[in-house]
């Protein structure tokens, strides 16, 4: 792993705790873009949001697609191995 990369999650857990860990990190997420999206929308009526209704839509989708792997889990009572690593890269201008 390079400097630039941390580990947030790298485990075993139920899919009770995998549902707690993933739809707080997602929730938040969509919290976010609806934040941006109402202040922008706040300080001018034609600021351009469309990355972020874009990005609410995805989250959304990944949200339900999220259910339906927690939900055959418990089914199957399996536990769940997450791995999850974010890559710091710097950008000029």
């Amino acid at each position: 792993m390079n400097q630039n990369e941390i580990v947030l999650l790298d485990g075993i857990f139920s899919p009770g705790e995998a549902t707690h860990l993933l739809y707080s990190f997602l929730d938040f997420k969509i919290r976010y873009h609806q934040m941006e999206i109402f202040s922008a929308q706040e300080l001018s009526s034609t600021a351009d949001v469309s990355h972020n209704h874009q990005r609410l839509h995805e989250l959304m989708q990944a949200r339900k697609q999220l259910r339906q792997i927690l939900d055959q889990a418990e089914k199957k009572d399996r536990q769940l191995s997450l791995k999850s690593v974010v890559q710091i890269e710097e950008h000029f201008g």
